[in-house]
């Protein structure tokens, strides 16, 4: 008798292979409001926390200039702000071997 297939699925202990690669997450450098406690020209109001609601930025991020700066200029949530750069450089060490100098003629 030949044995009919089953409705149940089949359990399978190979492990699944993607052929996508797995995406490590990059460090992106923190964002700071630049300047700090940037405001628009119509007052304290309307500072970044403001503009990062909604279409705030989209609407008016270019406009009302205020620290020779615009929202979409000094707002991380506009896009603007001040993104830390680069690891620096590490300072170079003095080395403790003597240096030579050679007698001027």
């Amino acid at each position: 008798e030949t044995p009919r297939p089953s409705s149940e699925p089949t359990k399978s202990f190979q492990p699944s292979v993607s052929s996508m690669p797995s995406v490590s997450p990059t460090n992106t450098p923190p964002c700071q409001d630049d300047p700090l406690g940037w405001y628009d020209s119509d007052g304290p109001t309307f500072n970044c926390t403001w503009y990062s609601i909604g279409s705030n930025c989209d609407d008016s991020g270019d406009n009302f200039e205020n620290f020779n700066k615009t929202a979409n200029q000094a707002c991380c949530a506009c896009g603007g702000g001040f993104k830390g750069s680069q690891a620096p450089t590490e300072t170079p060490r003095p080395s403790s071997k003597p240096t030579t100098s050679l007698p001027c003629k």
